[in-house]
């Protein structure tokens, strides 16, 4: 009688922990963010689900197979964790198919370099093949370890195994920047969510880099799944108590983005050195100039003006219109200023209704003056 595959049940109990993240996002898919949370999630418990069933299988065809299809999870793992951080921070403009093509190409080769390993061990394919030097290039070597009633398999490290791991830092690494600048930049609003998801992704990160350094008290063991429930405690929290997929930051960068563009006064942006650095189309549309040409120029070239004696609101006159100018400075996070902003407000109606006015005016006090002169005569 074999031993209780203990381990094989807590990660079962910790797949179904990540699932039940997954039904909540889902439940949520129209909030910014929820669609490629549920991903993330998804992948996670593919991932750790069948590593589960493959620990308490010994080595064997079977076991082969289980590693083979535990890559469609592992595989796509990163991907989903920088599609997340994306959307959650509200740049979709980088979710674009091309984008997210571009970044399957890594995982659909370690994919590819894992079940050519398996036709290999399972005999399908020569040992002098092209399939198996693309599966050698992969697992440069194969060992297995047995643990109370548990079979874990170490693998040698080849070219394409090493690829795979840099590519899966370097998208670790852009994801936690990306949210940590919400740590960093915006106010509590976001911040402990934020931090909620850094930790929780950093922590099984931890447990694979330990696993990838032989750093583990049994040989062969994948530390990652066996941390995923603190992760799920920390992104429980962020989703329950932080409200991660109802309040996230993408919503607010948007709209920062959307007032400005939407605003029907002209809006210019210029550097320290007086350069345009943005513009919305309102200002396009005021100057004449497209958003690609006015980028990069100076401010006296694109708006005719310059900010250095004027003060922070003067009044510019062209052919057709006239301009309120409101000028506000742009500080860094170390209140540094690093620019400032120029608020084209077209005063035009209201600077004729003062002529108007002004001539109505004059007129009236000559005509009173006349008739107060004909009376007193």
């Amino acid at each position: 009688m074999g031993e209780f595959p203990f381990l094989s049940v807590f990660l079962a109990v910790a797949a179904g922990a990540v699932f039940s993240l997954c039904v909540v996002g889902y439940r949520r898919r129209g909030k910014p963010g929820a669609g490629t949370f549920v991903l993330l999630s998804a992948s996670t418990t593919v991932y750790v689900a069948i590593y589960a069933v493959s620990i308490a299988v010994s080595f064997g065809p079977l076991r082969i197979l289980l590693g083979g299809f535990q890559w469609f999870g592992i595989a796509i793992l990163p991907v989903t964790w920088v599609l997340f951080a994306l959307e959650y921070s509200g740049r979709p403009e980088y979710l674009t198919r091309p984008t997210v093509l571009s970044l399957c190409l890594v995982p659909a080769i370690s994919v590819g370099g894992v079940f050519a390993d398996a036709f290999t061990e399972f005999g399908l394919v020569s040992e002098q093949s092209l399939l198996a030097t693309y599966g050698d290039l992969f697992y440069a070597s194969t060992s297995t370890t047995t643990w109370m009633g548990h079979t874990f398999v170490a693998h040698g490290l080849g070219e394409l195994y090493v690829l795979h791991l840099g590519f899966a830092y370097l998208c670790l690494l852009a994801g936690v920047g990306i949210l940590v600048e919400f740590v960093v930049r915006y106010d509590h609003l976001y911040q402990q969510q934020a931090t909620s998801v850094v930790v929780a992704t950093l922590i099984p990160w931890a447990g694979n880099l330990a696993a990838v350094l032989g750093a583990t008290p049994i040989d062969g063991i994948d530390v990652l799944p066996f941390v995923v429930p603190f992760s799920v405690i920390l992104f429980a929290n962020a989703v329950f108590r932080h409200d991660l997929l109802d309040l996230t930051p993408a919503t607010r960068r948007q709209g920062e983005s959307t007032v400005v563009e939407e605003m029907r006064d002209a809006v210019v942006v210029v550097d320290d050195s007086d350069r345009v650095v943005d513009v919305n189309v309102a200002a396009c549309e005021c100057f004449d100039v497209a958003k690609t040409d006015a980028l990069g120029t100076p401010l006296e070239s694109v708006a005719g003006v310059t900010v250095a004696d004027a003060g922070d609101r003067f009044e510019v006159e062209d052919a057709s219109a006239v301009y309120e100018v409101t000028v506000s400075p742009v500080h860094d996070r170390y209140q540094r200023e690093i620019g400032q902003t120029l608020v084209f407000r077209d005063i035009t109606s209201y600077h004729d209704a003062q002529q108007r006015l002004s001539v109505l005016n004059r007129v009236l006090r000559h005509n009173l003056r006349t008739e107060v002169n004909v009376i007193s005569g």
